[in-house]
């Protein structure tokens, strides 16, 4: 049937994703060299609970999402429990607010690249809302232009509880922070095993910063 096989594949992940069944252990593979341009908020929208997306390509033949035409195009996911791995994101035009805005609990984003280009520069490549609790980036890379002037943060955690950044590398000129939790207080999370090579100072305080309201964060 459509989809179940490299010959009657979907064209695009959104396609993918409608064919899904939610919360039934349904995953979604990206061929290798899979590539599409996303235009808004409405591309690849990840709405469906439990599903994994999963890229089966390496470096450059990974999965590639470009974002471009719009500043406001994105991946939402709103679907708790989704899986993110092996896969690219790309900024196509400068100022992409945000690449991947996740309202959703129980997310796992894994080997994920953001990548900027020269003068071309996510504002905020991951970013959260309340709702993305127990939210998971491991192994993650944002690959930022280090001249650059409109990124802000590489991660914005907006109240998340329990999350785990881990094994993550951060390379760009952040103007806040590597990642904030400044805007509203998240509890119990733990960054652990990053790497952080922030151009815009070496003062450790722009690496991470929380809200004055946080408890104690966890780092190792």
């Amino acid at each position: 049937g459509a989809g179940t096989s490299w010959s009657t594949a979907f064209v695009t992940a959104n396609e993918a994703r409608a064919a899904a069944t939610a919360n039934n252990g349904d995953v979604v593979l990206l061929a290798p060299a899979h590539a599409e341009t996303l235009v808004n908020a409405t591309g690849f929208a990840a709405s469906k609970a439990g599903i994994s997306y999963i890229g089966t390509g390496y470096g450059a033949d990974r999965a590639t999402f470009t974002f471009g035409t719009s500043t406001t195009a994105n991946i939402p996911i709103s679907g708790a429990s989704n899986v993110f791995s092996n896969i690219l994101l790309v900024c196509g035009i400068d100022s992409v607010v945000a690449a991947l805005t996740i309202s959703a609990a129980d997310v796992w984003v894994d080997n994920v690249e953001f990548r900027d280009t020269t003068d071309v520069e996510f504002v905020t490549p991951l970013l959260t809302t309340t709702g993305a609790n127990r939210l998971k980036v491991t192994n993650c890379l944002h690959d930022g232009f280090i001249t650059g002037n409109a990124c802000t943060e590489a991660f914005s955690l907006i109240g998340v509880d329990q999350g785990l950044i881990e094994n993550c590398r951060f390379l760009g000129n952040y103007s806040t922070a590597c990642i904030n939790m400044l805007t509203t207080a998240c509890t119990k999370v733990r960054v652990t095993n990053c790497e952080f090579r922030e151009t815009a100072s070496t003062d450790i305080t722009t690496t991470i910063r929380e809200h004055q309201n946080n408890p104690p964060l966890q780092r190792a």
